[in-house]
């Protein structure tokens, strides 16, 4: 049996040999076929270059530079039509702004014209508003001639009530 054990144990030995170079020849197998695809790979990017350079004529470099220059120049009139475009939104806003501040005025002239119009028709003193406003007409003899009279009376809701123009009962509030 020893004998047997020997046997097998140098069997099981060489098919560990052979595995283990089998494995080592796989890997550099391997290695050589990366080596090859990276060269490849730069063989192509050379190819380009090349390419590109033989393009680089002078001929291609002015054809280049020209559509470059005409792609610049479309872009710069279409931005001036965009300057344009908002100047005139500007010059829009700035009539409506004129007509805004036209109206306001008209306003203010407007509410200025209210505020006179209110005094007339508000106490002098304290601004209570005005009750009533009458008329009152007299008939005196002067100098051996009737004569008509017209008196205006005005009354306020602060009591203060103006006989023609002078003050008949004072103001309330003061």
């Amino acid at each position: 049996m020893p004998t047997e054990l020997l046997f097998y144990g140098q069997i099981a030995s060489v098919v560990i040999f052979l595995g283990a170079l089998f494995a080592v020849y796989r890997s550099l197998a391997a290695q050589k076929d990366a080596t090859i695809q990276a060269l490849k790979e730069q063989l192509e990017l050379l190819k380009l270059q090349l390419a590109n350079a033989q393009a680089q004529t002078p001929d291609i470099a002015v054809d280049l530079l020209s559509k470059r220059v005409k792609s610049i120049s479309d872009e710069l009139a279409r931005l001036n039509q965009d300057n344009l475009a908002s100047a005139e939104q500007i010059q829009g806003k700035e009539r409506d702004l004129e007509s805004a501040k036209s109206e306001m005025a008209a306003l203010r002239a407007q509410i200025a014209r209210a505020e006179q119009l209110f005094s007339e028709f508000s106490c002098p003193k304290c601004k209570a508003p005005m009750l009533t406003r009458n008329y009152h007409y007299e008939c005196v003899e002067y100098g051996g001639r009737e004569i008509d009279v017209d008196h205006e009376v005005v009354v306020y809701s602060c009591g203060l009530e103006l006989v023609d123009g002078e003050e008949a009962t004072p103001c309330g509030s003061r």
